[in-house]
């Protein structure tokens, strides 16, 4: 066996792989297929093992440990990390450091599997056998890794069953790469495992992996944006410490677990895109969620009174689904809301006047939905409001007057409902306003003029066709369309000399149809086949 820190002659190598390769052709008949490694770390006794030649000694570790198929072929993944083990210049002892043996190896095969050479980083990887230092690895006192991050680093290719034998693995990051094939089985045995980051790939086959009992530790699974499929697991009672599962954005089936309960720790619950059906168990209610990400689902039945226990929700997205039934006034307890987006599904009644308590709210969203009844204007303590949809509903009543108020509101969308009265004086307050949808309602009066001293160089579409708004469209307004603000660090000026045309403001305002009650000389273009 090669001493450490001892030279091999280009004839003693060639002997070498000569003899590596007789040796594997009758060694291989006995060993293990790819489906079933084995993970003993038996390897003899010391004086029997240092007895062989290094080759031989590393060959025998390997078979021990993992499968040899295709180890004599040096164009495999396999065969490259088992060539470099027996050719490369090394002093790690397959015989007095087995384990350390089987780490490198790994890695080896993992670093060759998923095009390492292309990583956009890797420092370090092949220049020597000290893994502990390559990047994205990391290791404890005892050489055992225990991390491995490689997040956004161009992988391409397979996970190979090898990554198993880095048993003392705590944490695995390869997110936003383009990683495909099945995630192996084999990393169930990560005991250790605490996160699990796999977001962002190409991978296939079941979304929870077999055995996930074993993973007691867990508090970070993180397998979104992928092709993974198969039911929601049912044993996240085996999961005490999990915060995070992230799981959107594939092809998942079957219902919410009532054993979510026993994840009582669990905070971010995000499965948003995928064929999730069922209702929201009531149990869910004894969790203490930061974010619920439910929508693009197939969820229907009515939002659980104890559901809303969670009152530390920041984020509560379920649009898109076919729930059910009436908004409680449980709703207001969600203090801490800054996103609510309940649109797109079938929600009937009044939205409860506790929504005056969410004033943290950035995103508030409840189109496509059967509630009626009157908007509340309840906006008034609102200072983070940027998006606010009530469109294709059945909303009745006045415009909510405090709403134009907020400071940071983006965007307003009460089109296609029911609402009557006039547009508040207001309406322009707001000098971040950018879209500002009233068409198809019942609303009444004129177009207010913008005041001395309200900008509105921000609008870019003013919709208010299909109202009974008549009278004119005020020369305020129409100056819009025809100049832009020039931004300077002093503020907001309209310059005569600085001023822009403006291309992307619409203005629609009914002076297309037939029976037109506006007179419009600024308003977006009419189609030809139409009189203006």
């Amino acid at each position: 066996m090669k001493k450490k820190g001892g030279k091999s002659s280009s004839d003693d190598l060639s002997y070498m792989l000569e003899t590596v390769h007789d040796d594997l052709s009758k060694m291989l008949e006995e060993s293990v297929s790819e489906d079933d490694m084995s993970m003993s770390m038996d390897f003899g006794e010391s004086s029997e093992c240092e007895s062989l030649p290094q080759n031989q000694a590393v060959l025998e570790l390997v078979s021990k440990n993992a499968a040899t198929t295709n180890l004599k072929d040096p164009t495999t993944s396999r065969g490259k990390a088992f060539q470099w083990l027996t050719t490369f210049k090394r002093t790690l002892d397959p015989c007095r450091a087995p384990s350390q043996t089987l780490q490198l190896y790994s890695l080896l095969v993992f670093y060759y599997a998923t095009g390492g050479s292309n990583w956009t980083k890797n420092d370090g990887w092949l220049r020597d056998e000290n893994y502990c230092s390559w990047y994205g690895v990391t290791c404890d006192l005892e050489d055992k890794v225990f991390e491995l991050t490689l997040d956004k680093n161009n992988l391409k290719g397979t996970l190979p069953q090898e990554i198993s034998l880095l048993d003392t693995m705590e944490s695995f990051g390869v997110y936003q790469n383009a990683l495909s094939g099945t995630v192996p089985n084999g990393i169930v045995e990560w005991t250790e495992l605490r996160l699990l980051d796999l977001e962002d790939n190409n991978f296939t086959g079941p979304a929870f992996p077999d055995k996930l009992s074993q993973w007691s530790r867990l508090e970070s699974y993180q397998v979104s944006s992928n092709d993974l499929s198969g039911p929601m697991i049912s044993d996240f009672y085996a999961l005490p410490e999990l915060r995070k599962l992230w799981v959107a954005g594939n092809k998942i089936t079957g219902t919410l677990p009532k054993s979510l309960m026993y994840s009582t720790k669990l905070q971010s619950l995000v499965f948003y895109d995928n064929m999730v059906a069922g209702s929201i168990p009531p149990e869910i209610g004894k969790l203490n969620l930061t974010n619920f990400l439910a929508f693009n689902n197939l969820m229907a039945g009515t939002i659980p009174e104890e559901f809303y226990g969670n009152t530390n929700l920041v984020d509560l997205r379920i649009e898109n689904n076919t729930f059910s039934g009436t908004i409680s006034s449980a709703l207001g307890n969600l203090v801490r809301l800054q996103s609510l987006r309940l649109g797109d599904n079938g929600f009937q009644g009044t939205f409860p006047t506790e929504l005056k308590r969410l004033s943290n709210l950035v995103i508030l969203s409840m189109n496509g939905t059967s509630l009626s009844g009157s908007i509340p204007d309840v906006f008034g303590t609102f200072q983070k409001l940027e998006y606010a949809d009530f469109s294709n509903a059945y909303f009745t009543g006045e415009l909510p007057r405090t709403i134009f108020d907020i400071p940071t509101i983006s965007a307003l969308y009460f089109n296609d409902n029911f609402l009557t009265g006039s547009i508040p004086g207001n309406y322009l307050t707001s000098s971040e306003l950018r879209d500002l949808y009233l068409s198809n309602n019942r609303l009444n009066g004129t177009l207010p003029d913008i005041k001395p001293g309200q900008s509105r160089d921000a609008l870019t579409e003013l919709l208010i066709d299909g109202n009974e708004i008549s009278g004119q469209v005020p020369v305020s307004i129409c100056e819009l369309v025809g100049f832009t603000a020039m931004k300077r660090d002093t503020g907001v000026k309209r310059t005569a000399g600085l001023a822009t045309r403006n291309e992307k403001l619409s203005i629609r305002a009914d002076h297309c149809n037939a029976k037109k009650k506006v007179s419009c000389d600024c308003c977006t273009p009419c189609p030809k086949s139409k009189a203006s």
